[in-house]
C-alpha cells in the first residue's frame, strides 16, 4: 500500500508526515523515515534515500539485513548511486520480505519532501 500526500508549498505536508511518523513510531510500526531538508544538504542527495532506508530497515529486521548483505556482496555499487536497481534491491525487495515475514504487522516508511531533492 502506498499513501502519497501532495499539496502546495506551506500546506503542512511535512507537519503531517512528522505527526504520522511520531504516532506510528510510538506504536512500533515505523520502520524507516527519510526527511529531506534544504537546510541539511546531506538529506538532499538522492543517492542517500534508499541506502538510508535500507539501513533503518536492517536495524529492525534480521531478514532485511541478510537481503542487504547479499545484494551488496553481489553489487557493491548499489550503495553509491540511485538507480532502478538500487530501488529494487534496497527498498522494494526489503519491504516485500519484511511484509511476508510479519503478515500481521503494519509496516510504515515515511519519506518527506521529495520535491526538495537535488536534480
Amino acid at each position: 500500500r502506498l499513501f502519497w500526500l501532495t499539496g502546495v508549498p506551506g500546506a503542512g505536508k511535512s507537519s503531517i508526515g512528522t505527526s504520522i511518523a511520531r504516532t506510528f513510531d510510538d506504536k512500533n510500526f515505523l520502520r524507516a523515515q527519510f526527511f529531506i531538508s534544504r537546510s541539511h544538504p546531506s538529506t538532499t542527495d538522492p543517492n542517500r534515500i534508499f541506502p538510508s532506508i535500507a539501513h533503518q530497515l536492517a536495524k529492525s529486521d534480521r531478514k532485511a539485513t541478510d537481503i542487504i548483505n547479499s545484494a551488496l556482496e553481489k553489487q557493491k555499487s548499489l550503495a553509491n548511486n540511485i538507480t532502478n536497481d538500487q530501488a529494487e534491491k534496497l527498498f522494494v525487495r526489503l519491504i516485500s520480505a519484511i511484509s511476508k515475514s510479519h503478515l500481521s504487522d503494519q509496516i510504515l516508511v515515511v519519506i518527506d519532501a521529495l520535491d526538495e531533492i537535488e536534480g
